[in-house]
Order: C-alpha cells, then sequence, then structure tokens
C-alpha cells in the first residue's frame, strides 16, 4: 500500500518540476485528481482486502478453539490456587490441634475430570451475570472437606483460644476462595467475550 503512495508522490514531483507552467491548468488539475480519485479507490480496495483477510484469520482463530482451551487452562491454575489454600488452612489446622492430617486433593485433576464431563468453565445466567460451573464444582469439593475438617472432634475440642484461631482462619479462607472465584469468572468472562 504504501509503495503506491510513493509512486504516486514521486510521479506528481516529477511531472511538477519537469513541467511547473502546466500545474494551473484546467485539463491538468482534472487529470491529477483523476489520478488522487484512482489512488483513493486502490488504497481502499487494499484496505478492504484486508480487513477481510483479518475478519478470516479472527474467524479461524475462533473456531479453533483457542478460547476453550485458554478457559480451561485458567480454571486449572485457579483450581491450583484454591488447592494451596486448602493446603495452607489444612497445615494451620495441623499446627493448632498437634493432630496432623492426612487428607490430600488433588483439584487440578479434579477439574480435568470434570472438563472431560462437558463442565462448561462459564456460563451465564438469566439475569445477564456470569458463573463458572466448573469452579463452582471445584470450591465445593474444597468447602465440603474444610467442613468436614472443621467438624471432627479434635477440632470441636481444641482450646478456645486455638479454636478461636482456628475459625478466623476459616473466615478468611472463605473470603480468599471467594475472591479467587470472582477474579477467575471476570477473567473467563474476559476470554469468552474477546473469542466472541
Amino acid at each position: 500500500m504504501q509503495h503506491k503512495i510513493n509512486e504516486f508522490c514521486e510521479s506528481f514531483n516529477r511531472f511538477t518540476e519537469e513541467y511547473p507552467e502546466l500545474r494551473e491548468n484546467e485539463q491538468t488539475k482534472e487529470e491529477l485528481l483523476s489520478r488522487v480519485d484512482i489512488l483513493s479507490k486502490q488504497l481502499w480496495e487494499t484496505i478492504k482486502q484486508r480487513k477481510d483477510e483479518g475478519m478470516e484469520e479472527r474467524q479461524r482463530l475462533m473456531q479453533g478453539g483457542w478460547a476453550s482451551v485458554e478457559m480451561f487452562n485458567l480454571a486449572q491454575y485457579v483450581s491450583k490456587l484454591i488447592e494451596n489454600e486448602f493446603n495452607r488452612f489444612s497445615s494451620i489446622s495441623t499446627l493448632l490441634s498437634n493432630h496432623i492430617l492426612n487428607e490430600e486433593i488433588d483439584l487440578a485433576n479434579f477439574c480435568k475430570r470434570l472438563n472431560q464431563k462437558g463442565t462448561e468453565p462459564i456460563n451465564k445466567a438469566e439475569d445477564g451475570t456470569c458463573y463458572s460451573p466448573l469452579l463452582d464444582e471445584v470450591a465445593g469439593q474444597v468447602i465440603s472437606a474444610v467442613n468436614s475438617l472443621i467438624n471432627e472432634p479434635f477440632i470441636q475440642n481444641l482450646e478456645k483460644e486455638r479454636l478461636e484461631v482456628l475459625q478466623r482462619e476459616h473466615q478468611n479462607f472463605n473470603m480468599r476462595l471467594n475472591l479467587l472465584k470472582v477474579w477467575a469468572v471476570l477473567l473467563l468472562e474476559e476470554i469468552s467475550m474477546y473469542s466472541n
């Protein structure tokens, strides 16, 4: 495209240098305007062609599944962060209760199994808000593990101060879990928006 503009400018400058007296001639002005119109049409055709190529490339990328892959990857990363929060909470429980917990969860694999079953990483509710069925399942899994831990007799029989610390940590865990889910849903929504 730039070479067409350069050619036009060189041609115009060369004409002006060779025939300066013809610049004021009406027929010459009409001819120059005609050449500008031709150049303009060529530029618009090139622009339209490139726009069409860009739209085809965008469509190809969208149909290639990049968005679903990226949304699943994000869900897996967030699942790992949620798993880290669970490990943090269970470590604090171990320290406070002097009772070693032998419960490990593998949320990344759980997330993978959910994805294979067709659980969507993001959906829209009737009111237009977005939510993540996949991350809701992951969070549900870890919340039930934490709740069963909290209800264990060795936790319930802790000294008052230790139990208060653990309850505060339980509240912090729930807050961090919700923050991770909200953050992830916003990112999933953004990926979904850009893929459409």
